[in-house]
């Protein structure tokens, strides 16, 4: 991977996404098909608390459906993020800047 490229990834289980030393990411979108959410890891911890939700998490069904807002968020090796679920698919799109 170089800078410029898109990353994006779709995932059915809780997942850890660290980028290797000396890579950095931009999460630029997030989408969720059930109840994902988003906790920061290394550098940026929240202690397991979720810092992002879908904008209707208690709607279960499988429509695509983006978060209320979109936060650009960057990551790299030393700040990194958890996706986590109680139902459905999460996944999100990004560019690599570093």
């Amino acid at each position: 991977m170089a800078v410029g490229d898109t990353v994006s990834a779709i995932y059915a289980v809780a997942t850890t996404f660290q980028p290797a030393a000396g890579v950095q990411i931009l999460f630029t979108q997030f989408l969720v098909t059930g109840a994902w959410f988003l906790d920061g890891n290394g550098d940026v911890a929240t202690l397991g608390a979720a810092f992002l939700f879908p904008e209707n998490n208690t709607a279960y069904g499988q429509n695509i459906r983006s978060y209320k807002y979109q936060p650009k968020i960057f990551t790299n090796n030393s700040s990194y993020y958890r996706f986590f679920f109680s139902s459905g698919l999460g996944g999100f799109t990004g560019i690599q800047t570093q």
